[in-house]
C-alpha cells in the first residue's frame, strides 16, 4: 500500500516533506531537497532516478505513524484563517513557503495530502494529518 506521505513522482531537485521522508529511509541527513546525493542513493538501491508509488512503498510508511505519535509542533486542530508558529511548521512540513497564516495555498496542500492518504479531504489538519505530517 502507498504511504501517506507519498503524493508525487518526486525527482532531482524537488523540495518538500515528502523528500525529508524519502532521505531518512535512506539513511541520509536531514533535508527536504532532492539532492545529487539522495538521487545517487535512490539509484543506488532501486535503479531509479526518480521516486515513484512503488518505490514509495518500498520505502514504507512515514516513522510517526507507524508508532502512532504526534509531533511536538502540533497542540490544536489547524485550518483555514489559523495563524502561529504551529502554522509555520506546518507549513515547513508540507514544503511550502514560511508563513505564520494557514491561507488557501495551505488548504490546497493539506487536502491533497488528505486525498492521498485516503481520509476526507476537508483541509483541516488533525491528529490523523499531524501524524503524516510529522514524519516529513
Amino acid at each position: 500500500m502507498t504511504p501517506a506521505w507519498y503524493h508525487r513522482v518526486v525527482k532531482r531537485g524537488d523540495i518538500g516533506g515528502d523528500v525529508r521522508v524519502i532521505r531518512r529511509k535512506l539513511g541520509l541527513p536531514d533535508g527536504n531537497v532532492m539532492d545529487d546525493e539522495t538521487v545517487a542513493r535512490v539509484r543506488g538501491a532501486f535503479g531509479s532516478l526518480t521516486v515513484d508509488a512503488n518505490i514509495a512503498d518500498a520505502l514504507g510508511e512515514a516513522a510517526s505513524v507507524d508508532a502512532g505519535l504526534l509531533p511536538l509542533w502540533f497542540h490544536r486542530p489547524l485550518m483555514l484563517g489559523d495563524e502561529g508558529g504551529d502554522v509555520t511548521a506546518a507549513r515547513h512540513q508540507l514544503g511550502l513557503d514560511e508563513g505564520r497564516v494557514f491561507d488557501q495555498e495551505m488548504d490546497d496542500a493539506v487536502r491533497r495530502v488528505q486525498s492521498n492518504a485516503r481520509t476526507a479531504p476537508n483541509g483541516t489538519i488533525g491528529e490523523e494529518e499531524a501524524q503524516i505530517l510529522g514524519d516529513l
